[in-house]
């Protein structure tokens, strides 16, 4: 059975989407590469296809350079801790270690740590160094809005 839909109404108004969107996309892939978030050509092929800058380009179209690349990898980050999740996750398929990645998480959200060392913060998990540097560069702006909001939702 073949359906024709003329046209897809949204009650919403059209919203323009970010501007520094190119800019916010480099700097994610970049910060992604750096803390090695994608380990295979799987993980990239796979969050290439999620877009997270563009999801937050058009969640947040008033951010501006500074904010939008930021943004753009706490929902990168975001789209790859779920993943670990997933029943076909490293995590989702084992509690203790499900569990010891929730307490990583949870320790750098409501203790902030001070990572004394590069060399301490290199043998932390790749999601947990950057998480740590997420929330080491949160913007002062960002701060009232994003603190209280994850520390909440634990």
């Amino acid at each position: 059975m073949k359906i024709d839909v003329d046209a897809f109404y949204m009650p919403f108004p059209e919203r323009p989407i970010a501007q520094d969107l190119k800019l916010a996309e480099s700097e994610m892939w970049s910060w992604l590469d750096k803390f090695g978030l994608c380990p295979s050509r799987q993980a990239t092929q796979h969050l290439q296809r999620t877009r997270p800058e563009v999801i937050t380009a058009l969640y947040i179209p008033a951010a501006d350079e500074s904010t939008l690349p930021y943004l753009s990898q706490w929902m990168a980050w975001f789209f790859v801790i779920d993943d670990q999740f997933d029943h076909s996750g490293p995590s989702g398929r084992n509690g203790p270690r499900c569990a010891e990645t929730i307490r990583s998480i949870l320790s750098v959200i409501e203790h902030e740590p001070a990572v004394s060392s590069p060399v301490e913060l290199n043998s932390l998990p790749r999601a947990h160094r950057a998480l740590v540097d997420l929330w080491g560069r949160l913007p002062s702006h960002l701060e009232p809005i994003l603190k209280p909001g994850l520390r909440q939702a634990n």
